[in-house]
């Protein structure tokens, strides 16, 4: 039986700025000029939403000058657009302004969408431009039908979301096509898209201006073509409270195990009117350890302690726990942390016969937890060991010559029996397939060095119980130069020396 770990959180990271004049106390937003003033917001706010950052960009800030509106991430620099101008600027993850440019071809961009390689977006007309940003060149423009100030690209199936300010929201492929259109109904003054690719989803992310939410996020269902319910009022967060939406955009990048989603908001209050860039957390992406293997015996006697191997991979790398289940009512409780890949031993004594089923899973340092091992049956029995092997065979000999040797063991219950022999010489001992018990064993063996050795053998039957060790002693001494000749005699005229003739046999010179 597996069992699912639901690990996941809802946060938002998201990314905002304010833009107002400093000189003449006016504002330099760009608002749609269909907003109610004065209304109260009717949205309510889903905890928790996690701000990770915020950062001033605006005339008290990095750029020195409002009018910010656009925003993107490309997994290592943030971009915002100046709507009424054709600049561009970069910045790090600490809101460090590191360049200005322009691009030739393309002014007033507004919100901007990132697909891995270009950059794109409208100045809120029925056009699209695909901009390299960092050779700072127009790749190409594609246009149509269609408005865009919102943005978003659909890594999944390779299309665009295109809106302005109202509906519709129109869907193009990557030749600027229009392949579909939605109506948003409820949001009518969009600025920012975001497609994200949860799994419970996909879903696009709304930032929009709409009269008494000027700054709220929207999450929309584009399977269920409808809003899920689930918004979010930045302003609660950033500057005045009255700040006004502007571009928006989704990251995995940002923070490693997390799903990220900034934007732009334009603070119209004053004084100190600015831009601010903001980014919350939405969602974790840590993905959970792999369902681990477990190996070990099927077969087990009672009172006896087992062990078992473990094993996983961490699609992050990261170190991992385990948790198993003997079957018995007991569990080792989650045990770790182990660096991901390594094999890990764990054993356990059940005190009853009876068949067990024992399963394992892991989880990460983050708390994503596999799915449940497949499950080893095991058998527990009561059961007598074997004999102690009885060992025979050469117990003077020579280096470098075979000799045979015989072991018996026989089980008290007629089990099948196997020996573990140990040579006493460093060569790596094994357990011998099973036998029938009583049989011989018959094994040669050539010890290479001269000495005296100590010959090993333990059995134990298909249940693992196993005897205690059975020894025998050998020699095997140097080579001795004698007269050849004379041994020809001896062996010759067997009958004249007997005494001498027994002695050379027992020192193994004949």
């Amino acid at each position: 039986m597996n069992r699912k770990k639901i690990v996941g959180s809802i946060f938002v990271c998201m990314l905002m700025c304010v833009t107002v004049s400093t000189v003449t106390g006016t504002s330099n937003i760009e608002k749609n000029p269909n907003i109610i003033p004065n209304q109260e917001p009717n949205v309510t706010n889903f905890a928790p939403w996690t701000l990770l950052a915020v950062h001033d960009i605006g005339a008290t800030g990095e750029t020195g000058l409002n009018g910010n509106a656009g925003a993107e991430f490309d997994g290592t620099y943030h971009y915002s657009t100046r709507w009424a101008s054709n600049l561009i600027h970069q910045y790090d993850n600490a809101g460090n302004l590191l360049d200005e440019f322009s691009i030739p071809g393309v002014t007033g961009l507004r919100d901007l969408a990132w697909d891995g390689q270009y950059m794109y977006g409208g100045a809120a007309a029925g056009q699209v431009f695909k901009m390299d940003f960092a050779n700072k060149q127009l790749v190409d423009t594609f246009s149509g039908a269609f408005q865009s100030r919102a943005i978003a690209y659909n890594h999944d199936t390779d299309e665009f979301y295109v809106s302005n300010w109202g509906d519709p929201v129109w869907v193009l492929d990557n030749t600027g096509a229009i392949v579909n259109q939605f109506n948003l109904v409820t949001t009518t003054s969009t600025y920012g898209l975001a497609y994200d690719p949860d799994p419970n989803g996909p879903y696009l992310w709304v930032f929009d201006q709409t009269t008494g939410a000027t700054s709220t996020i929207y999450q929309w269902d584009l399977t269920a073509g409808a809003f899920t319910g689930t918004t979010y009022d930045v302003n609660a967060d950033v500057g005045s409270g009255i700040g006004i939406a502007g571009g928006l955009w989704l990251s995995p990048d940002y923070q490693q195990g997390l799903m990220c989603i900034g934007g732009c908001v334009q603070d119209s209050s004053a004084p100190g009117v600015t831009d601010y860039l903001f980014v919350y957390e939405l969602y974790t992406t840590n993905s959970p350890p792999e369902i681990p293997t477990i190996d070990g015996p099927t077969i087990g006697i009672a009172g006896v302690e087992i062990e078992y191997t473990l094993e996983t991979t961490d699609p992050e790398d990261e170190d991992v726990y385990y948790y198993v289940e003997w079957g018995d009512g007991d569990n080792t409780g989650w045990i770790g942390p182990y660096a991901s890949g390594e094999e890990v031993t764990v054993g356990h004594t059940w005190t009853s016969p009876d068949d067990y089923e024992i399963r394992a899973k892991a989880k990460d340092i983050n708390d994503a937890e596999s799915d449940w091992s497949d499950v080893i049956v095991l058998t527990i029995v009561v059961t007598d060991p074997p004999s102690v092997p009885d060992i025979s065979g050469t117990e003077q000999g020579k280096p470098g010559e075979s000799y045979s040797y015989y072991f018996t063991s026989t089980d008290p219950d007629g089990d099948d029996v196997s020996y573990f022999i140990d040579w006493g010489d460093g060569s790596v001992p094994d357990w011998t397939p099973y036998r029938t018990s009583g049989a011989l064993l018959k094994e040669n063996h050539e010890f290479s060095e001269q000495g005296n050795f100590t010959i090993k053998a333990k059995a134990k039957d298909i249940y693992n119980a196993e005897s205690d060790w059975g020894e025998l002693e050998v020699t095997m001494p140097r080579n001795r130069v004698v007269n050849r000749p004379f041994l020809q005699f001896l062996e010759n005229h067997p009958n004249m020396f007997p005494l001498l003739q027994r002695l050379i046999q027992r020192l193994g010179l004949q």
